[in-house]
C-alpha cells in the first residue's frame, strides 16, 4: 500500500502539490505555516491539500 501511494504522488499529482503534501503530511508543519513559508493564502493550502487527498483517494481505489 505504501509503495502504491509513493507511486501515485509521483504519478497524479501537480508538483505543487506533492509539495504541499510533503510540507504537511512528511515535515508535519500545519497550514497556517505552509502558507506563511511559500507566500500564499492558508485557504488555498487547504483547498490544494484536499484536492491532492481525493486525487489520490480515486486513483488507489482502483488500484487496490
Amino acid at each position: 500500500m505504501r509503495r502504491n501511494l509513493r507511486s501515485a504522488r509521483q504519478q497524479e499529482l501537480t508538483p505543487r502539490q506533492q509539495q504541499l503534501l510533503h510540507l504537511y503530511y512528511d515535515e508535519k508543519r500545519n497550514m497556517t505555516e505552509i502558507a506563511n513559508m511559500l507566500g500564499i493564502n492558508p485557504s488555498s493550502v487547504s483547498r490544494t491539500i484536499a484536492r491532492a487527498r481525493h486525487r489520490l483517494n480515486r486513483c488507489l481505489r482502483y488500484t487496490v
